[in-house]
């Protein structure tokens, strides 16, 4: 919630582009990564394994192509129609993505597990109710 709310003021006071969020939002994950792998003695190993595996690095770069097309539309969706409605995406998404895992792969549910979901999506769609009803109100309100 906070992300794409910081993102959408982003967007409205510096009139920055998709694609130069993507770029910020990109090159201070390579820093954190890179910072991350040399504090840790991983950087080395790192490249070793990828010059050992090259299969992984086409992974990594299949993976990268379809997460920049996604970071794409996720910018969009935040520049153009707000925080708001990313979030009723995003929601939904996780909803439908939990729904067919338990039914494709028989994957079973807690039951403070279903709670948990129950009340997030309660809470999702009870936002958009009162903010529609809010619109609403503001719509059938005589103008002086």
């Amino acid at each position: 919630s906070f992300t794409s709310n910081w993102q959408k003021n982003l967007f409205d006071t510096y009139k920055v582009s998709t694609t130069q969020m993507m770029m910020g939002v990109n090159l201070f994950s390579c820093l954190f990564t890179f910072v991350s792998l040399v504090q840790q003695n991983q950087l080395l190993p790192s490249v070793a394994f990828l010059f050992r595996h090259p299969v992984a690095m086409y992974n990594i770069i299949l993976l990268s192509i379809c997460s920049a097309i996604g970071q794409l539309f996720i910018f969009y969706t935040v520049g153009t129609f707000g925080p708001f409605i990313f979030s009723i995406i995003m929601s939904t998404r996780q909803l439908l993505s939990i729904t067919l895992s338990c039914f494709m792969y028989d994957h079973t549910i807690s039951q403070q597990g279903l709670a948990g979901v129950v009340i997030v999506f309660l809470a999702v769609f009870g936002q958009i109710y009162l903010k529609s009803r809010k619109t609403g109100e503001k719509q059938s309100t005589p103008k002086s």
